[in-house]
């Protein structure tokens, strides 16, 4: 077998020939990377029906294609394309008697994205909006009246006439030279500019033009105005219509710019359909976001999360009476993982929640009141994202993304009355089983200071337990994070250990995942609490396996183990300064710098 790399702008680019086939020969580009990506389902309100966006993508960002899929509920028959055309999409959202979709999506004629109205019953989707700077996340009112939806607009235009002329007048600047005088500057991939997230409400008949909700508001005036981050370059303010249809919720921060030095803290804001000022509702140092109502109306709920003066905290389960009094009710106060998505049942009387554990995201179900502790589903173990439960369904159940580390996402069904769970969609399932990859293998370990530790184990193509391997050390960054049970196309375990190397994902001492004091244990003095004592370097024999053993000399043969921390300083002490995305190359030739030997134990 043989490994080539090459660097492309950002991205390198590893070819590998051989039984492992990571690469298609006509593109160049690794199979991993062209697996079909599927996304957060959206199921109908009654549940007979759920919408999947699947992105195909591409080598050149300008060629990936997005299109909405529709697949019944009981996945009774395969998902079937709803859209066709070339350019991206997503952001799905059905009208309140799950007639018709609002999607947004770049299609012929389009200079970005735009709402699109498709009927279910039949005909071409019809475009709803011309909005200079593109349109995301579209939802209906409660009425079927209204769309609201999330678009960017430039600090000080007050319409989209405004925004369209700052736009015209930048593209033909002879200088795309940026002046910063505040943070942050950059996301990820992207350089910021002055440009802001708005939300923008248009009749769903189309008679009249959208309105901007947020333009010429103190809240976006202020310095600090933003919406909640994640996983990408734009941020969201989440919004949430009311029951009545005559508001919305949204999260937004006022201090956004001192992430520099301080805690950005998010809270809640109420929008009159009418407009007018935003009205703020919670108060405090504690960040509120996630806003959900309850499908009868009567509550909201909402989730917790650290604040100033907090480095990490778990986000908790909260819900709060409608109309809004003030009064917040925790649901998973005890609780000691932290809440990711979470959903209402059909009936209101309980959440559904997933949640980080010992390198997996499982599915909890908790009473709305508190009253009980959360109480594991049944479902297989692995990573579940994005559980969404429909409000009108006659039998209660779950819908979301299951996956492991040799499983793509794809979109599975929680029957909440059997507990049973099958999968609805297939699309990269057999471009997965062509890859010779194995499941993680999984152990604990107790360290030095009595610490049980967590880790997986990936291996190389073609292993052999009767042969020694050269071992890679992954060092997650945060370091409030977790190695997951699941596909990275960033640190993808398998492609590290391509080569020939065993790779080593453990979750040291100040991880999340195992309890709140167990990540908080890493902030008083990371050289003295030595995450290192939480890496495995040297193992035993456990379970029949023969795990590989690093000695404390010079290497006497070829075998090495390199340490790759992915982010977070200062560097524990006796770790390697070693670094993947420079020292890339020489790892694909003849690996990391030779720093300790191992054998077999």
């Amino acid at each position: 077998m043989e490994s080539s790399f090459e660097f492309t702008g950002s991205r390198l680019w590893l070819s590998c020939e051989g039984p492992w086939n990571l690469t298609y020969k006509s593109a160049q580009t690794p199979l991993l990377w062209r697996m079909k990506q599927v996304g957060a389902p959206v199921p109908s309100p009654d549940g007979r029906w759920v919408v999947v966006p699947v992105t195909e993508p591409a080598f050149e960002e300008k060629d990936e294609v997005s299109d909405l899929w529709l697949v019944p509920g009981d996945g009774s028959t395969p998902p079937r394309r709803l859209t066709t055309a070339k350019g991206t999409g997503g952001g799905a959202a059905w009208n309140p008697d799950g007639t018709r979709l609002a999607f947004s999506a770049k299609r012929d004629g389009d200079e970005s994205n735009q709402i699109h109205l498709l009927d279910l019953a039949g005909g071409e989707a019809r475009r709803l909006t011309q909005v200079a700077l593109g349109v995301r996340t579209p939802k209906w009112s409660p009425d079927g009246k209204t769309i609201l939806f999330q678009s960017s607009g430039y600090r000080g235009a007050t319409n989209d006439a405004d925004n369209q002329r700052i736009a015209g007048e930048r593209k033909k600047a002879k200088s795309k030279v940026r002046a910063y005088d505040g943070f942050p500057i950059r996301r990820y991939d992207k350089w910021l500019d002055d440009s802001q997230t708005h939300l923008l409400v248009i009749p769903a008949a189309g008679d009249s033009p959208a309105r901007d909700l947020l333009a010429g508001t103190a809240l976006v005036a202020g310095a600090g105005f933003g919406g909640a981050s994640g996983e990408g370059s734009s941020d969201s303010l989440q919004p949430e219509w009311a029951p009545d249809s005559q508001s919305i919720l949204v999260t937004a921060m006022t201090n956004a710019h001192v992430a520099a030095y301080g805690e950005p803290v998010l809270h809640l804001f109420q929008l009159e359909l009418a407009g007018g000022e935003p009205r703020q509702l919670t108060q405090g140092k504690v960040s509120h976001s996630n806003a959900t109502f309850s499908p009868d109306g009567r509550r909201l709920g909402l989730k917790l999360d650290a604040g100033q003066g907090v480095l990490y905290a778990l986000a908790r389960l909260a819900v709060a009476p409608w109309p809004w009094t003030g009064e917040l009710q925790p649901v998973t106060p005890k609780f000691d993982r932290s809440v990711v998505d979470f959903a209402f049942s059909p009936d209101s009387s309980t959440l559904y929640f997933n949640g980080e554990d010992s390198g997996y995201l499982h599915l909890w179900s908790v009473p709305v009141t508190g009253s009980e502790p959360p109480v594991a589903l049944e479902t297989p173990r692995g990573v579940w994202l994005s559980p969404s439960s429909p409000g009108k369904s006659a039998s209660p159940a779950l819908f979301g993304l299951w996956q492991t580390a040799i499983n793509p996402a794809e979109v599975f069904r929680v029957d909440l009355a059997t507990k049973q769970s099958a999968r609805l969609t297939s699309f990269a399932v057999d471009q997965a089983a062509s890859v010779d990859w194995q499941p993680l293998r999984e152990f604990r370990f107790t360290n030095r200071v009595g610490r049980k530790i967590h880790s997986f184990l990936a291996l190389p193509p073609g292993f052999d337990e009767a042969k020694k391997y050269p071992l890679f050390v992954l060092i997650h960054g945060g370091h409030a994070n977790m190695w997951r049970e699941a596909i990275s196309r960033r640190w993808n375990y398998h492609l590290l250990a391509r080569p020939g190397y065993g790779v080593l994902l453990t979750d040291y001492v100040g991880s999340t995942g195992y309890g709140e004091k167990f990540t908080l244990d890493f902030l008083s003095d990371p050289l003295r609490v030595r995450p290192t004592t939480s890496i495995p370097l040297r193992m035993k024999r456990s379970g029949g396996f023969r795990f590989l053993t690093v000695r404390g000399r010079r290497p006497a043969e070829p075998a090495t183990a390199g340490i790759s921390p992915t982010g977070w300083r200062p560097r524990p002490r006796g770790t390697a300064a070693w670094s993947v995305t420079r020292d890339w190359p020489a790892f694909i030739r003849s690996g990391p710098p030779a720093t300790r030997s191992i054998t077999a134990s």
